[in-house]
């Protein structure tokens, strides 16, 4: 059995150990969880709604328990189906219902007066029990260049090679403990610059977490002052609906894919590292798409000697280091 299918097991060991104590457990009110949407003429925004459990925030000081106790309730949730909610951006409403596993998704035509950039949503119960305020990224016409980052060993320090740390850290160790990637933040600030207008710059965080997860990694991105992007966690349910469990190349690369169909001005600057997978998927997205894929920077954690290094993809150290890269903006 491989590490990470003993990783794997454990975690979800735990995880049914928690279910069992929770059990009895009932929360009063519910809970609007909303992911950043995004798109262009058309935008696409998924939630969920769960039990409200009153989580307080990360703390460098929390306790390994406490940490432990926290990440274990994100990951066993109290979904809410059959829900009826009701969203709106500027002029523009539409409906949604919750599935069993209590998540919505929402893919409309921007309303007509809806400016680019970020700009707020709502999503209200039709029992008036519960409201959410998120944000949509309508990517600007004149943003023509984008990034997709990985997090985990990106950006994240996260030790994906060593399995049994990579759990330990998952576990034991919350978001405003982790510790990330020197530079990377200030180099990403340097790729948005590009654009004509850098706050609204099409920025995708793509990681392999589950969406339990996306609140603790969401602050791990501001608290380290990341640019504000969307963080695209993965989705893991019972259904067809379900993103792929533990096929990291299928999961990613249809979350890539959907990105260069949404937004078919931009192209992409492609970020990761060669712990997993990262060099092979980006291989394979910059073969198909050649005109869509600006460059692809990889940081080298692998202890592999004989790790494969892909033609076209540079060391991410080299950009980290302040060699310079170029400041022209995209065209």
């Amino acid at each position: 059995m491989t590490q990470a299918a003993k990783a794997s097991i454990t975690l979800a060991a735990a995880v049914a150990l928690y279910a069992c104590l929770i059990a009895s457990v009932q929360a009063d009110e519910r809970e609007i969880v909303l992911y950043d949407g995004f798109g262009a003429s058309r935008f696409l925004l998924e939630g969920r709604v769960i039990e409200a459990d009153g989580e307080r925030p990360e703390a460098e000081s929390d306790t390994w328990f406490a940490n432990l106790k926290r990440t274990l309730g994100r990951l066993v949730n109290d979904e809410q189906e059959k829900v009826p909610l009701r969203v709106t951006l500027g002029n523009g409403a539409w409906p949604a219902v919750t599935d069993e596993e209590g998540y919505f998704r929402v893919e409309a035509r921007a309303p007509v007066d809806a400016r680019s950039g970020w700009q707020e949503i709502t999503v209200i119960s039709e029992r008036g029990d519960a409201r959410a305020t998120g944000a949509v990224l309508l990517v600007p016409e004149e943003n023509r260049l984008g990034l997709i980052s990985d997090l985990d060993d990106t950006i994240l320090v996260s030790d994906v090679t060593d399995k049994s740390q990579l759990l330990r850290n998952t576990l034991l160790v919350n978001y405003a403990q982790r510790q990330p990637v020197a530079g990377t933040a200030a180099f990403y600030t340097r790729l948005a610059r590009r654009n004509p207008r850098p706050e609204a710059a099409p920025i995708f965080y793509l990681s392999a977490s589950p969406r339990q997860l996306h609140t603790g990694i969401q602050a791990f991105l501001d608290r380290n002052r990341f640019p504000r992007g969307v963080l695209i966690t993965r989705k893991v349910t019972n259904d067809h609906t379900s993103d792929p469990l533990l096929d990291q190349v299928r999961y990613k690369t249809a979350r890539i894919e959907q990105l260069l169909v949404a937004l078919p001005q931009v192209k992409f600057v492609l970020i990761g590292d060669d712990g997993e997978r990262d060099p092979e998927i980006y291989d394979n997205i910059r073969r198909q798409y050649p005109d869509r894929i600006e460059a692809v920077w990889i940081r080298k954690v692998s202890r592999d000697p004989a790790r494969a290094v892909h033609s076209g993809q540079r060391d991410l150290a080299e950009a980290l280091s302040g060699t310079p890269q170029g400041t022209r903006r995209a065209r």
